[in-house]
Order: structure tokens, then C-alpha cells, then sequence
């Protein structure tokens, strides 16, 4: 099964081209995004400067809805760099360190006899346990809504961990729901506020936020679609209700904001987006 979500592209070229040229070239590479089916928008900068937007496809579909460059999407798990800046500020900030034990700041964790820290949350490399996936073990089916306090009442009980932390990679969004309750348990504030507050609001991403109750009506966000066969889609009812690992809403434009400062932050912002590239190293000798 194909799997269509709505997406927004926001697109850094260092090669000089031709207005006209990256006009023909991407419409092309986006022409099945056309003729009433889910789309997006795609924006493309050049040294930094916005040389190309425009937005593809129907962002409802039923009711024949265009996207525009103004189209608000959930980012899915885009949305968990934003919650490594929320982490990079606070060590900036000096209130926490990227190599404290988590359970400095999450006391209910169990001790699983090696220390995890929040390094090894950022990186993959914590050996927890992945949710969804942890919640079909136990028996949750498909569609059943899952929240951050479930995911944290889950891994309070898990004694074991996959690897030891930083012998390997595994993706999970585990970590990052963890990062969000660390993030709240150290600002004392929610996590969508403080977000908006500390990165959404400093860096004019106006039109992004946290939300992760769906059943809010949000106005220019687009649906999402699941191609059961050949441009034949059907609604991808969303019952992800954690946040931290997902649930970031942004456009077009501000995405570009962000991606600009990968290459050319302001100068209060240097350091953080230094510190949010930075690498790892695995230590196999640990597994």
C-alpha cells in the first residue's frame, strides 16, 4: 500500500539555475501531485533567497480544497528536531547537561543498571524500547489512541532494554516523548507553550505549533491520505496524541525559515543550531 501524506518541501540548491529552468524541472517532478489529488508545496532558496514557491494538489480532497503556499501541515516526526533545540537551549541555559542520566530529571524511570542519558535520547542510541511498536506488543490495536502519559506509564514499567546505551542506533520515538517530560519537568511549563515561547515565536515561525489533540478544528491545515490503488485515497485518520517525537504543525515558509539557519543563523542563534548538527560516535565495545 502507498502511503500519501501531505507534505510541505522547503528546498536549499547551491547550484545557479535559471528561474524558468527550476520552474519546468519541478513541475514536472511533482506533476502527479496535480489533478485533484494530495499535494503540497514546494519552495526552493538560492543562497539563501526565495527563487521558487508554489503549492501542487488538494489539500482537502472531498471537498476539492487547493493547497497554497499558506497550507498548514503536521510535519510527522520533522518534528522531532525541534524538540532537540528545545534541549540544546536548556544546556545553553545551563539547566541541564547532554550527559546526565535522564532519571536526574524523570525519577519514576526504572534503573536498568546502565545509565541512559540524554545524549543517547537525542541520538537513537538509548536502547529503549520504540513506541508505537511497544504498544502492539502489549496488546493495543491499530487506531487506539496513544498519549505521552501513556507512553510514560509504559516505560516506567519496562525493566530491560534492547542494547545498552550507545552500543547501537535505533530509531524510536520513545526518546523524543521523553525529551518533551524532561523539557516540562525543567521549565515547569507545557511543552506547545514553551516551544512557541523559547523557538516559534524568536525565530518568526508564526504559523507553526505543537497540537496533539486532533479533535481541535485548525483552519488551513490539509488531511491526509493513504493510495489504496491508483489515485484511489482514503482518509489517514491520525490517533497519535503524544508530542515531542511528532505533532509539529508548520507551512512552506516556515520551514525555509528554519532550513536557512542550518547554513546562516543570526548571531544569537549560532550556537544553538552549531550544537543541534552535532555527531556521535556508537562505543560497540558496550554491547
Amino acid at each position: 500500500m502507498k502511503q500519501i501524506a501531505f507534505m510541505c518541501v522547503a528546498l536549499v540548491i547551491t547550484l545557479s539555475a535559471t528561474s524558468q529552468s527550476i520552474k519546468k524541472n519541478i513541475d514536472g517532478l511533482f506533476s502527479q501531485w496535480e489533478n485533484n489529488n494530495p499535494g503540497g508545496v514546494v519552495l526552493v532558496a538560492h543562497k539563501n533567497q526565495l527563487v521558487f514557491s508554489k503549492a501542487y494538489g488538494l489539500a482537502n480532497v472531498p471537498y476539492n480544497i487547493p493547497n497554497t503556499v499558506e497550507t498548514i501541515f503536521n510535519i510527522g516526526s520533522v518534528s522531532k528536531q525541534f524538540t532537540a533545540m528545545g534541549i540544546v537551549l536548556l544546556q545553553l541555559d545551563c539547566k541541564l547537561s547532554f550527559d546526565d542520566d535522564i532519571r536526574k530529571y524523570l525519577p519514576e524511570l526504572p534503573d536498568s543498571g546502565k545509565t541512559i542519558t540524554i545524549r543517547n535520547l537525542l541520538h537513537h542510541t538509548s536502547g529503549l524500547r520504540s513506541t508505537p511498536e511497544l504498544f502492539g506488543l502489549a496488546g493495543w490495536r491499530d487506531g487506539e489512541a496513544i498519549s505521552n502519559e501513556d507512553v510514560y506509564r509504559f516505560l516506567t514499567k519496562q525493566t530491560h532494554l534492547n542494547f545498552e546505551p550507545n552500543a547501537e542506533y535505533m530509531y524510536t520515538n520513545s526518546g523524543y516523548i521523553l525529551l518533551a517530560k524532561i523539557i516540562e519537568n525543567i521549565t515547569k511549563q507545557d511543552f506547545k507553550s514553551w516551544m512557541k515561547e523559547k523557538i516559534f515565536q524568536p525565530l518568526e515561525m508564526n504559523s507553526t505549533f505543537v497540537e496533539e489533540d486532533h479533535s481541535k478544528i485548525i483552519t488551513k491545515t490539509a488531511s491526509s491520505y493513504t493510495e489504496i490503488e491508483l489515485a484511489v485515497f482514503i482518509n489517514v485518520e491520525n490517533y497519535d496524541l503524544t508530542y515531542g517525537a511528532s505533532n509539529v504543525y508548520s507551512t512552506g515558509s516556515d520551514i525555509l525559515k528554519w532550513s536557512k539557519n542550518f547554513n546562516q543563523a543570526p548571531k544569537k542563534w549560532q550556537t544553538a543550531f552549531t550544537m543541534l548538527k552535532t555527531l556521535d560516535i556508537l562505543n560497540p565495545n558496550n554491547s
